[in-house]
């Protein structure tokens, strides 16, 4: 998954090829990986191939602070206008995630299996009635 970093520079952009820059322009309105591919006539495998270029790219920096306060203070105003009841738990997943750890990063650092975090990674989505973390995070960052 992309790392949802707001304040990506032109100088990064620049590393993109045409196509990278297509597809992350559709990322970030939360299309899924078969709508993309369905919309610039490829397949989704190299839609997923082209977003992990995106991503050691674009993304191989960790988020600074100020970013991550950022996203936890959309996700929060997220939760509240929608009346959505969030664990901390999730809450801290959810924040994870949306900086680009995987399920497997968020376990290590947790102490939990990659199959819990996919497990509550999906029961974050149900509550938030989407049926994909990308969905989830263009609604987030839109808002």
């Amino acid at each position: 998954m992309l790392k949802w970093n707001a304040s990506i520079s032109a100088d990064s952009l620049l590393l993109l090829t045409k196509k990278e820059q297509e597809i992350l322009e559709l990322i970030k309105k939360g299309l899924s990986n078969k709508l993309i591919a369905r919309q610039l006539g490829i397949t989704p495998d190299t839609v997923v191939r082209h977003s992990s270029r995106i991503n050691q790219k674009i993304a191989a920096q960790p988020l600074d602070g100020n970013i991550t306060s950022i996203l936890l203070e959309k996700i929060n105003m997220f939760i509240k206008n929608n009346e959505i009841k969030i664990t901390p738990t999730e809450l801290s997943i959810w924040l994870m995630t949306a900086q680009g750890l995987s399920a497997k990063q968020i376990a290590r650092h947790t102490s939990r299996s990659p199959r819990t975090i996919e497990k509550q990674r999906e029961s974050i989505m149900e509550k938030c009635n989407v049926n994909s973390f990308r969905k989830l995070m263009a609604l987030i960052i839109c808002q």
